[in-house]
Order: C-alpha cells, then sequence, then structure tokens
C-alpha cells in the first residue's frame, strides 16, 4: 500500500469528494421529510451519489495499492470526473429546486433548508469533480 499517494492533488481532491458525498448521503437519510423531488428526480440524484461514491472509492483504492501511474495513462479517470461534474452539478440544481418548493410547504419541521445544504454541497462537489478532470488531463499527458 502507498500511503505517499495520498499528498498528490488527486487523492485529496478523490478524499475531498468521498467525504462531500457521504455527508450528502447523510444529510439526506437523516433529515425528516427529507426528498430529492418526484420519483425521476430522486432516482437520479441517489443514483448520481451512489455512482460518485463507488467510482471515487475505487479509483482511491486504486491509487493506493500502487497503480496511479497506470490508471493515470488512460482516459478513464478523465471521462469519469468529467461526467460526475456534469451529473453531481445537474444533482445539485435538482435538489437545490426542490429545497425551493418546500420552503413554502405547510410542514412542522421544514426540510427546505436540509435540502438546500445538500444540494449545495452538491455543486461544490462538483467543482471538486472539475478540478480533478484537470489534473487528470495533466497526469495523462
Amino acid at each position: 500500500m502507498q500511503l505517499a499517494v495520498l499528498k498528490t492533488p488527486s487523492a485529496i481532491l478523490k478524499m475531498l469528494e468521498i467525504g462531500l458525498t457521504i455527508i450528502i448521503i447523510s444529510v439526506s437519510q437523516g433529515v425528516n421529510f427529507f426528498s430529492f423531488g418526484s420519483g425521476p428526480r430522486t432516482f437520479f440524484c441517489g443514483g448520481v451519489l451512489v455512482l460518485a461514491l463507488v467510482v471515487s472509492c475505487l479509483l482511491l483504492a486504486t491509487y493506493l495499492m500502487g497503480s496511479a501511474k497506470d490508471l493515470q495513462k488512460t482516459p478513464f479517470e478523465l471521462m469519469m470526473n468529467a461526467v460526475l461534474a456534469v451529473l453531481m452539478m445537474s444533482a445539485g440544481a435538482v435538489t437545490i429546486n426542490t429545497g425551493i418548493e418546500f420552503q413554502h410547504a405547510p410542514f412542522k419541521n421544514n426540510p427546505a433548508d436540509a435540502i438546500n445544504a445538500a444540494g449545495s454541497l452538491a455543486i461544490i462537489n462538483s467543482v471538486f469533480y472539475g478540478i480533478d478532470t484537470y489534473f487528470a488531463k495533466l497526469n495523462m499527458d
């Protein structure tokens, strides 16, 4: 196991991406009446979060096993980061839109703030994926 790889920008970004994704999932599961929206919205946002968590964990594990240089020669990481940046931005926008709809709902414990927080974290996470895309491109060249 190569722990020195954890000091590289790509590994640091992977850890930030994983951490933010776990926080978003925790907020979505821990707040009463939390909703990403209708069925298709929930399916999309949940799918994006699970995809991001699985792919980022696998890429970080690949780094730790010493295959970072081999992986960075392929376009896989570049493409996954770019796709996840777009998907995470979309999921964040959808979630914030749902939070705005919930702000005027007559709930005793209105989840609008938690929904907006989760959406904002998803947008911040998309920025991390975008920066990670840049570093993946640098590593590929």
